[in-house]
């Protein structure tokens, strides 16, 4: 059996330059491949080496709103940039209201240039989205999005928004926490 890795942050200092032995375990477990998602400009770099080192590896760049804060003036032509050099995905973008002083202010825009991208380009999208599950409903059904639609990462959201989200293309993953009972709504 099989088993796809939608979402990880794998590059992360975390991890303590374990990702090559780490990715050797999970090839070996059966993981046949997995998205790894930068958050900003200054991991991309490190995303795309773990590509380009193991074929287990889609990446996927994009800015995170908890991250906007970082952006360079150029981030739009890096983020093209680095789509540009290997077959990939954008994300992880979002919107995020849950955040303490995290401003709201600058998210929309950015995870729209992003989502327009990505529809230009075709390229599957990775979605963050915490307490804000109306208004990216609203961004998603006035957009374009990519053929190959959207995945909303760990979805939480209110099961009610399911079928409208899914009319516009998305595929949710959920966190292994959701299978606790107290997770049973």
């Amino acid at each position: 059996m099989n088993f796809y890795d939608a979402h990880n942050h794998l590059q992360d200092d975390r991890f303590g330059g374990r990702q090559s032995e780490l990715l050797a375990t999970c090839a070996k477990s059966g993981v046949a491949r997995m998205v790894v998602n930068g958050a900003r400009e200054s991991d991309w770099p490190q995303v795309l080496a773990l590509a380009r080192a193991n074929p287990i590896v889609l990446p996927s760049f994009g800015y995170h709103p908890w991250y906007l804060h970082d952006r360079t003036p150029d981030w739009q032509k890096n983020l093209e940039k680095f789509l540009d050099e290997i077959p990939s995905a954008v994300g992880e973008i979002g919107l995020d209201r849950w955040k303490p002083d995290l401003p709201y202010a600058g998210q929309e825009d950015v995870f729209l240039a992003q989502l327009r991208l990505a529809a230009r380009r075709n390229l599957p999208v990775s979605i963050h989205c915490l307490q804000a599950w109306g208004r990216l409903h609203e961004l998603l059904r006035d957009t374009p999005c990519p053929a190959r639609c959207f995945v909303l990462h760990s979805f939480g959201g209110p099961a009610e928004m399911i079928p409208a989200l899914t009319q516009l293309g998305a595929y949710f993953s959920f966190p292994g926490y959701f299978l606790h009972a107290r997770k049973r709504r």
